[in-house]
């Protein structure tokens, strides 16, 4: 067989391969011989077909199956022995379809290949800003509220309060304030404090099951989707609603805080907290982490874009759109490529960079690595739930559970890799802290 490379620019490349009956017949013979012994022909016994036969009835297709195996195997050896970099895999030029298999020996198949770009990546004297929260004394305690809320206790008060829910009848009215007949009935709740309007939510406010009075809901709710779910009606049915609803209160709802006790904190965070102290302690430690995971993924995030910026990497898009649609399983059209092509264009680059960073760094992560994380992981879950002693046999078998999952393996190694690399870009960049107030810092 005989390569060549032609270069169409700096990313696209095509090989050509040329196929002589040196080549394959060998292998053509050999796949005769197999089928001859196998083959199941009337009139001879099984194994017994002459090889003749089987060349005449069978040959062509043979022929073409294994020139197509010997160009699959020798175009990809090919590849690996010259160290090229590509994107993607080789995609063929010449159809099989159009070649004369009948008249012709010699063969030459074509290959188009595209290469990353090459470029070079310095991180000395890149300086970002790592945006941290804040913490006060007034954090901490929205969330201790917020807590105490979401394991608090409904009540039914017998009047309405700024954070009740209130379940409220709705019927249609006509001009005349008459209830409209085949007009719109629905019993609904609605949060006040989801009502945007003052004037609207305060009408509410102070009174008890039973009192009516007559509005047009959209003075409630604002949003299309939501009247419609309030009122019972379709989405393209809200824009006709413009007349006045009589609206009555039928019930009140409302979610008490539960209190700060120790069987609360024992609730939350096992016997290990008694106190309101130690309850704020632990809080305060999940808020923490919390806003630490949040901080590094916007330091991520701000480092991911520059370096895309700096380094513009160009890719052979119309290649790898190609690509995109040859080796994808369910059928993809133009529009649906165009349309995430910005996405995957970003991915790639981004691919090409870290691989870049990685390799350049020497940055591995090894099984040993992985099972260490896991095992600490898991002894973390489990000390969630006062269970400090851990059988080793039980703990190793979770391991094993979960590097077995091949999806939960590849997430567990990305993270190993980008608190690696997160290490490297503190090592090499200079990044300095900004603190913010919690609602800043989440806008």
């Amino acid at each position: 067989m005989i390569f060549s490379k032609e270069n169409v620019d700096d990313l696209n490349a095509v090989i050509s391969v040329k196929v002589v009956p040196e080549d394959y017949q060998p292998k053509v013979e050999k796949a005769i011989k197999e089928y001859a012994r196998k083959a199941q022909v009337p009139g001879f016994r099984k194994g017994m077909v002459p090889a003749g036969m089987i060349k005449k009835m069978y040959g062509k297709s043979l022929m073409v199956d294994e020139i197509n195996k010997l160009l699959s195997e020798s175009v990809h050896n090919y590849i690996v022995e010259n160290k090229f970099d590509l994107l993607g895999h080789a995609l063929p030029r010449t159809m099989i379809e159009a070649i004369d298999w009948d008249n012709q020996n010699e063969f030459t198949f074509q290959y188009d290949v595209a290469f990353a770009p090459s470029f070079a990546l310095d991180l000395t004297g890149e300086a970002f800003t790592k945006k941290v929260v804040k913490f006060s004394d007034a954090l901490v305690d929205d969330n201790v509220r917020n807590i105490a809320k979401r394991y608090g206790k409904v009540t039914n008060p017998s009047s309405v309060e700024k954070d009740d829910m209130v379940y409220l009848d709705f019927t249609e009215l006509d001009a005349d304030g008459s209830v409209k007949v085949d007009g719109i009935f629905k019993n609904s709740p609605i949060a006040l404090d989801t009502i945007p309007s003052d004037e609207a939510r305060n009408q509410f406010i102070g009174k008890e099951i039973g009192f009516t009075t007559q509005l047009n809901p959209v003075s409630l709710i604002t949003k299309p989707e939501e009247l419609s779910y309030v009122l019972g009606i379709k989405a393209d049915e809200v824009d006709a609603v413009s007349s006045n609803f009589e609206v009555k209160i039928t019930n009140i709802s409302r979610l008490s805080p539960a209190d700060l006790n120790v069987e609360f904190f024992e609730k939350i965070y096992g016997a290990s907290v008694t106190t309101e102290e130690q309850f704020r302690e632990k809080v305060i430690q999940e808020l923490k982490m919390m806003f630490a995971s949040d901080s590094e993924k916007m330091l991520i995030n701000d480092i991911q874009k520059r370096l895309l910026e700096k380094t513009n990497l160009q890719l052979p898009s119309t290649f790898l759109k190609r690509w995109l649609k040859a080796v994808n399983e369910k059928p993809l059209t133009d529009e649906q490529i165009e349309k995430e092509w910005p996405a995957y264009e970003n991915s790639t680059r981004w691919q090409l960079i870290e691989t870049k960073l990685l390799t350049e760094n020497n940055i591995t992560v090894t099984d040993a690595e992985a099972k260490e994380h896991v095992e600490g992981l898991i002894r973390k879950q489990f000390e969630q739930y006062n269970m400090m002693e851990i059988d080793d046999a039980m703990l190793q078998d979770t391991v094993k559970n979960v590097l077995k999952n091949e999806d939960e393996r590849r997430k567990l190694y990305q993270s190993l890799y980008d608190a690696k690399l997160m290490t490297l870009y503190q090592m090499k960049c200079t990044i300095a802290e900004q603190e913010m107030d919690e609602k800043d810092f989440y806008k």
